[in-house]
């Protein structure tokens, strides 16, 4: 969670959320970082495995509600990218 807050103050316009974005970005190898919330739906979780390449993969050990209050955003998020 620590380094998503860095990122979070670092790279903040680099930051994509949802899920869609973030695969069609993980497919394309734009990707630098994913964030997976620890309540993400399992489906999710193995389709970002099995397209990921370079990216690295880190999965949080908070809700998406909690990353929500983290993010300052007024929506759950269960999946955030960091762009190259």
């Amino acid at each position: 969670m620590e380094k998503l807050k860095k990122d979070l103050l670092d790279n903040s316009k680099k930051l994509v959320y949802g899920t869609e974005r973030n695969l069609k970005l993980l497919k394309n190898e734009r990707l630098k970082t994913i964030y997976i919330a620890n309540n993400c739906i399992e489906n999710v979780r193995e389709e970002i495995k099995r397209c990921n390449g370079k990216a690295e993969v880190i999965e949080l050990d908070a809700a998406n509600e909690e990353i929500r209050i983290v993010c300052k955003k007024p929506f759950s998020i269960s999946v955030i990218g960091l762009i190259k």
